[in-house]
C-alpha cells in the first residue's frame, strides 16, 4: 500500500500553480493486479501540464511541455529549482525518447522515503 508520506507529498505539491482546478486525487484498481494507484490527473499550468501517479512500486511525475519541437531522450536533464531558498535537484528524464514534449520522473515507492521526494514534499 502507499505510505502516507507518499500521500502527504501529493497533497503538498497540489497547490503549486492551482488556480480553481479539481485537486481531488482520483484512485484505480487494477482489475488484473488488483493494485490501487493515485493519480492527480493532469493539472495545468502556465505552458505545460503535470501529474502524478502513484502505485505501491513507484512514483511517476509527467510534465507535458507546451510548444512544437520539444524533444527530450535518456540524456535530457531537468533543474528544479525550490522558491524561497538556494537549493536545487537535477532530474533525468526517466520515460523514453520522444518529440512530443513529454518529460518524465520516476522514483522507487519504497517504505522508507525516498531522498528525492522528500525534498519534494518539504521543498528543499
Amino acid at each position: 500500500m502507499l505510505s502516507m508520506k507518499t500521500i502527504g507529498l501529493f497533497l503538498l505539491l497540489l497547490p503549486m500553480g492551482l488556480m480553481g482546478q479539481d485537486c481531488k486525487l482520483h484512485s484505480e484498481t487494477d482489475p488484473f493486479t488488483k493494485q490501487t494507484k493515485l493519480s492527480t490527473g493532469f493539472i495545468y499550468l502556465d505552458g505545460a501540464s503535470i501529474s502524478f501517479d502513484a502505485d505501491s512500486k513507484e512514483v511517476v511525475v509527467l510534465i507535458s511541455v507546451e510548444g512544437a519541437d520539444k524533444c527530450y531522450d535518456a540524456t535530457s536533464t531537468a533543474f528544479v529549482f525550490f522558491e524561497g531558498s538556494k537549493v536545487k535537484m537535477t532530474i533525468r528524464n526517466g520515460g523514453t525518447m520522444n518529440c512530443e514534449g513529454l518529460f518524465q520522473f520516476v522514483y522507487r515507492n519504497t517504505p522508507t522515503t525516498n531522498s528525492i521526494l522528500r525534498m519534494l514534499e518539504v521543498g528543499g
